[in-house]
């Protein structure tokens, strides 16, 4: 969701994101967030987080210590997250939102965004089929996390062009034919992969 044209499609496509009630990605997304193994004071860093539908979920896991950076690349997603929060009351010096272009990620990205003394954590939901470099965003964000840091991947994945496919890319502005989770897998010392399949009626797959 981040190239420019994808990023313009974000903005107005914020305004009805939420419609659904995340249907049917509930389940996935709590799956997602409990592979980061959160504990209290964790600092998680959201990634292509959206209208902040991860938030309540991570807050739940992470104590009064813990703290969000919530990261996209649309100003109208960051706008609705900012609503929610607010709508929340959820403290406000907890969540951090950031606009970013995440075609790119600086060598510095943490040591300016994270806190000192703080564990992080990176959420990657449903981002990674939206931009066009995604594995060379992967591996410039890998090699800038510190030592240590624990990754989660959601996304998207149909193997074959098939219409319900063709209408899951049209909608998100994807590519839900990439193996998205392949440089993860490569890199990581502790890999774990798991699939669901809540689209069954368009046999699309989230992992």
């Amino acid at each position: 969701m981040q190239d420019s044209g994808n990023r313009k499609w974000y903005d107005k496509f914020s305004y009805i994101y939420d419609w659904t009630g995340d249907y049917p990605y509930h389940q996935v997304r709590k799956s997602a967030i409990d592979n980061l193994q959160l504990q209290e004071g964790d600092v998680v860093v959201d990634l292509f987080c959206g209208t902040g539908i991860n938030f309540g979920c991570i807050l739940d896991h992470i104590g009064d210590t813990g703290e969000i950076i919530g990261v996209d690349g649309s100003a109208g997603m960051l706008q609705r997250a900012e609503q929610r929060v607010k709508k929340k009351h959820w403290d406000t010096k907890r969540i951090q939102l950031l606009e970013q272009d995440l075609r790119y990620i600086d060598e510095d990205f943490f040591s300016t965004t994270l806190p000192e003394s703080h564990t992080s954590k990176v959420l990657i939901t449903l981002g990674l089929s939206a931009i066009s470099n995604w594995a060379d965003f992967f591996d410039s964000l890998y090699l800038a996390a510190p030592a240590g840091t624990r990754f989660s991947i959601m996304d998207i994945y149909c193997e074959k062009p098939t219409l319900s496919a063709k209408v899951i890319n049209y909608i998100g502005s994807s590519d839900c034919a990439r193996k998205v989770w392949e440089p993860l897998k490569a890199k990581s010392l502790d890999y774990q992969e798991e699939w669901y399949r809540p689209f069954r009626v368009l046999k699309v797959s989230a992992i």
